[in-house]
């Protein structure tokens, strides 16, 4: 497989374990996906928050997950850039009543793909 191709395999299968993780509230497997010094922003207007990662996953854990409150699982990559030892990647996906956007920033640190910052922003879902 090319390197190009093996990245994106990589890539995708970090996403999948990311909205998994979110939809769990599963730390065990949200946690590996980011890299220990990554950052998590919140840039919605009104609700501007930036966490360290163990802040950010006790938020998670905290959480009443969706997959336990019936919320149908939506969420789909819209775009990935790929350059070297380092990717970008927007997502969308939707719970809790919200719209999130996420820009995704990746690093390659010993043939891993980890997140090293989560910048997102959210909107109510329409009714």
């Amino acid at each position: 497989m090319a390197g190009v191709e093996r990245d994106m395999t990589a890539l995708m299968g970090v996403m999948a374990q990311y909205f998994e993780g979110l939809y769990q509230a599963d730390i065990d497997v949200l946690g590996p996906v980011f890299h220990r010094d990554a950052r998590y922003v919140n840039a919605s207007a009104g609700h501007y928050v930036a966490l360290s990662l163990p802040d950010y996953l006790a938020r998670v854990k905290a959480r009443t997950p969706p997959a336990h409150t019936g919320d149908a699982r939506k969420d789909q990559v819209i775009s990935v850039r790929c350059e070297g030892d380092m990717a970008f990647i927007t997502a969308r996906m939707e719970m809790v009543g919200l719209a999130y956007l996420d820009y995704l920033t990746f690093i390659r640190t010993d043939e891993t793909w980890q997140i090293i910052a989560k910048i997102f922003t959210h909107q109510p879902l329409e009714a």
